[in-house]
């Protein structure tokens, strides 16, 4: 049985409690086996544990959500493997993930203290989601129409700080989709709902653009802890002689003192790349692969995420040259180069990625 985890984040007044509805619906109507873990700060509200508005009390009372909701994921999971193990897929839904403690913190700091004292780290609990949902606030799309109600005690201004710093600590996820909710309600859940299919049936669409900058004119210095999420990527192409003209690569993705490793499989024709796995693997499962089969080649650079105009991007830093990375996303089609980048030339890298799913059973008997 597989399982696959979704994460529902976003500011205040975002849709969330609609979409959830939503997404139920659609799982019913297709006889899904689904699970899901309640918002923890709401259920912290509504059973009297009010959040005060103290610098000190904040940072415990984040603390508190957070081991709450890893003790709510944890007996959510085994409750999937336990009592759904003859299906053959279980997802789960999560109304807020445990990074989104994150954005309620005065800083980088203050979290990465927080993971240190519990045991934590940060980049195995943003690893373990397969798809990061993250709604924008109606006070940032629509401020007319923002409200504030018994658990949404934000003021538009403080909404659309909070929206930023959600988004932000959500960033350094691989498969994070910003959905704006500029847009009817019926468009938005459509969108959620084929990101999810997406997901569940391993047919993720995405088209990437890559552009080259000028490293000299392009100020990336601006990016820190706090607006951005910067990792150091080795790329494994592994040569696991299946001849089914696919590329077989584990990324090595390291941030601070956390290491994580997820094995990506591709087909690159005529620049369309149908990838057919994107899955973690644990240390012991990568020292097996590497050691079993022949290293290819191997590509390293350091990467930075980021937002900007509602869009994600990274940077990929190389020695000899700088890349930015946009993906065209269902809502976002017009294509915005941050102020404080260059582009070296006009002759952009176009690659569209067009997931497909095949060849997974020999995957399996690998891992």
């Amino acid at each position: 049985m597989e399982i696959k985890k979704i994460v529902l984040t976003g500011g205040p007044c975002a849709g969330k409690t609609t979409s959830l509805k939503k997404i139920k619906e659609y799982f019913e109507r297709e006889k899904i086996k689904y699970l899901v873990v309640p918002e923890t700060a709401t259920e912290f509200d509504l059973n009297g544990l009010k959040f005060v508005k103290n610098e000190r009390l904040i940072r415990d009372f984040q603390k508190l959500i957070l081991e709450s909701q890893i003790t709510k994921e944890k007996i959510v999971e085994n409750y999937a493997k336990e009592f759904f193990k003859d299906e053959e897929i279980c997802v789960i839904i999560y109304d807020r993930g445990t990074i989104d403690n994150k954005a309620y913190l005065k800083n980088q700091y203050e979290f990465d203290n927080i993971l240190y004292e519990k045991n934590l780290l940060e980049l195995e609990l943003l690893d373990k989601y397969d798809l990061v949902l993250d709604l924008i606030s109606l006070a940032v799309c629509k401020k007319e129409l923002y409200k504030t109600t018994e658990t949404r005690k934000e003021s538009p201004e403080e909404a659309i700080i909070l929206d930023k710093k959600t988004s932000t600590a959500w960033i350094g996820h691989r498969n994070l989709k910003i959905i704006n909710s500029n847009i009817t309600l019926e468009e938005e859940t459509n969108i959620i709902i084929n990101y999810i299919k997406e997901t569940i049936k391993d047919n993720r669409k995405k088209e990437i653009k890559e552009i080259v900058l000028e490293k000299e004119k392009s100020n990336i210095l601006r990016y820190n802890e706090d607006n951005s999420f910067k990792l150091n990527i080795t790329n494994y192409f592994l040569n696991m002689n299946y001849n089914d003209n696919y590329n077989y690569v584990i990324s090595k993705r390291e941030y601070k003192n956390n290491t994580s490793y997820i094995l990506t499989i591709y087909k690159n024709t005529n620049n369309i790349i149908h990838t057919i796995k994107d899955q973690i693997i644990t240390n012991e499962q990568f020292n097996e692969l590497i050691s079993k089969f022949n290293i290819l080649n191997i590509d390293k650079y350091k990467e930075i995420n980021f937002i900007d105009n509602l869009q994600p991007y990274k940077i990929k830093i190389k020695e000899d040259e700088l890349i930015l990375e946009i993906e065209e996303n269902k809502l976002n089609k017009e294509l915005i180069i941050p102020n404080n980048l260059t582009i070296k030339n006009k002759d952009n890298k176009v690659i569209l990625l067009n997931n497909t799913k095949e060849n997974i059973k020999s995957l399996k008997k690998i891992l």
